[in-house]
């Protein structure tokens, strides 16, 4: 089965539906790389919701069809399949604050344009309307990132210090940006932490401080001391 980019090997589903309560013990989709495993329980009188996710899917595809193909999400790649493992609680008769769900994403190794990362991991909860990532751990070549996010109506915060040499991230960035840090050589690791809080997803909302410690740095063969 394919959909766009998305080429699935082989879908099972085993499940039954009877006093309005739906069962599926059984749902295992394969693709190229890895598989899924989930099952869910529903009863449609009471609302009650249960279900888990364990997958070892490419996601990438995926990620790239959200992105239409563009944008930063295109050059995200998995060389080995990342595991996600996700457990949903709740009420669908209620608001949205009838549901939860917590789960862990970790990845071996990861490719964004030329930058390759050893691995990734993320702790991640959804409890009345607000999405908690915490433990976030990025580990590069040179470097590592840490960082925790909050993310709530009107409420966005997020904490976050990695060592990682900003050059090594240049295709996250725009042309100029990308330009820049291509120029740049650091010797030393950097130290650098940021603390921002915003309201919504919009630059002039951001608020925040942060911190910047360099060493041995050049820009254009120019080095600084620190």
């Amino acid at each position: 089965m394919r959909a766009e980019d998305i080429l699935l090997k082989k879908i099972e589903i085993q499940g039954s539906y009877n006093d309005h309560r739906l069962r599926i013990p059984v749902l295992r989709i394969h693709d190229q790389k890895g598989e899924l495993q989930a099952s869910a329980e529903w009863d449609k009188s009471s609302g009650h919701l249960n279900a888990s996710i364990l997958s070892g899917l490419d996601m990438a595809p995926l990620l790239h069809a959200q992105g239409k193909g563009t944008g930063p999400l295109s050059k995200l790649s998995f060389p080995d399949p990342p595991r996600l493992s996700l457990d949903v609680k709740g009420n669908t008769l209620a608001d949205p604050r009838g549901i939860t769900a917590t789960g862990e994403f970790f990845a071996p190794k990861i490719e964004f344009g030329n930058a390759r990362f050893k691995e990734a991991e993320i702790h991640f909860s959804w409890r009345d309307r607000v999405f908690y990532a915490r433990d976030i751990r990025v580990m590069a070549p040179r470097g590592e990132l840490t960082a925790m996010l909050w993310a709530g109506p009107g409420d966005l915060r997020l904490k976050a210090h990695t060592s990682i040499p900003p050059n090594y991230l240049a295709d996250l960035f725009d042309p100029n940006t990308k330009a820049f840090l291509q120029n740049m050589e650091f010797e030393d690791l950097p130290d650098i932490s940021a603390s921002l809080r915003a309201s919504r997803l919009e630059f002039p909302s951001i608020s925040g401080n942060a911190h910047l410690k360099l060493g041995r740095t050049a820009n254009r063969g120019a080095w600084i001391d620190s």
